[in-house]
């Protein structure tokens, strides 16, 4: 129900969308939905709560799978996380942002938290890279903020999925030349 929801949110907006439109792609009644979700508001909550456990859980399968390189599980970590949505919303996806802001925000930016550390501890494993940004003055969790600022950027710069993995791709490959240059070149184009 809430992936159909997702759906219809991206699809139409916030505001566009009816319960009666997420209903039917669910394949419930719209009586049936409301028995779950009481409001509008309700119901776009949980989606967005929804989407975020969804990416956190992808973005834990991504970083832990031991049959991808360091770079290359960083890389889909931060596509798991920044890139998923990129180029699949509708034309009101601004409207759609500014409404999770307005409707969802605590939940976003406990999540938010949630991934930068993640992100801090799975960078942390690397003693050369740490060793390297530590020289000169940096935290694990400010490397990792500073890494999901930097794919939020292409996010916003990027047409398509592929687009936003292009561009994070060089980025990792920066990110990663303290550890061994062979290291970094292991993600390509």
């Amino acid at each position: 129900m809430l992936d159909a929801a997702l759906g219809v949110f991206s699809r139409f907006g916030y505001r566009k969308a009816s319960m009666d439109e997420v209903a039917q792609a669910a394949g419930f009644s719209r009586q049936g939905l409301y028995f779950y979700y009481k409001t509008k508001q309700d119901l776009f909550r949980a989606t967005v709560l929804h989407s975020y456990t969804t990416r956190l859980d992808a973005v834990k399968a991504a970083l832990t799978t031991k049959r991808k390189s360091f770079p290359a599980r960083l890389v889909a970590a931060l596509d798991e996380w920044v890139g998923r949505y990129v180029g699949s919303l509708g034309p009101n996806a601004s409207e759609l942002v500014e409404a999770s802001g307005l409707l969802a925000s605590p939940v976003m930016k406990g999540y938010e938290a949630r991934f930068e550390k993640l992100l801090a501890g799975f960078l942390s494993r690397e003693p050369a890279l740490m060793a390297a940004y530590r020289a000169i003055g940096v935290s694990p969790i400010q490397l990792a903020q500073s890494v999901n600022a930097t794919a939020r950027g292409f996010k916003d710069r990027s047409e398509t999925r592929r687009d936003f993995v292009v561009q994070v791709k060089t980025a990792v490959r920066m990110l990663c030349l303290p550890m061994d240059p062979r290291v970094a070149s292991e993600i390509k184009k």
